[in-house]
């Protein structure tokens, strides 16, 4: 006698790695395939913000090609999101999400000063994971002491992420810090004592004076 099978409710899923197919080969998911479970993903998270976090997770264990794209389509969707949706976010996210996170907190402060609120926020991840990366999005929003305390820090970051936060910093209207005390402090770096590359310095300064 047969019985009767019960079929499971399939549940939409972001794929988050290669799945194996025959005898251990592996099939990657299409980048449209990719993106197709993204924006179904992507609508839900309009409706219910607190699915961000799946989102994270999910980019956290996701192969490269599934983060690219997820970092790339998620421009859209971080914009969509209220603000305090995404303040919680930036204080929950997993270890691993620190890329994508950076990516919310540089569209929360895209053409405005970062609010008092999130300074707070992320120079609690600055103190905690001495990621100097943090706070190049929030650079116009720190107190001078701030700045002055973690400028080798920035210094030694890649040119192009310092030169973002620089960027962001000097077009302020009232810069915590002006470009005369900048140059001054980059002057003053010493490679040897802070393992600041020279280079790094050289092109710093040349930013500023551009």
């Amino acid at each position: 006698e047969k019985k009767g099978m019960k079929k499971e409710d399939k549940k939409e899923e972001v794929p988050t790695s290669s799945s194996s197919a025959g005898e251990g080969q592996a099939q990657d998911f299409s980048e449209e395939e990719i993106k197709r479970r993204l924006f179904l993903y992507f609508a839900l998270c309009t409706k219910k913000p607190d699915l961000l976090n799946g989102l994270v997770e999910t980019y956290v264990k996701a192969s490269t090609t599934v983060r690219r794209v997820i970092h790339k389509q998620s421009n859209r969707l971080i914009r969509l999101i209220q603000p305090q949706h995404l303040m919680r976010l930036i204080t929950t996210f997993p270890k691993g999400g620190e890329t994508f996170i950076l990516q919310v907190i540089y569209i929360l402060t895209e053409n405005k000063a970062p609010s008092s609120q999130l300074v707070s926020i992320v120079k609690g991840i600055y103190e905690n994971q001495r990621d100097a990366r943090f706070l190049l999005p929030i650079l116009s929003g720190l107190q001078e002491n701030v700045i002055r305390n973690c400028l080798p820090q920035l210094v030694a970051l890649p040119p192009k992420n310092l030169h973002q936060g620089l960027e962001r910093l000097l077009n302020n209207k009232s810069p915590p810090i002006p470009l005369s005390e900048i140059l001054t402090l980059l002057h003053l770096i010493d490679p040897k004592d802070s393992s600041v590359p020279l280079i790094n310095i050289i092109k710093a300064i040349t930013y500023c004076l551009e």
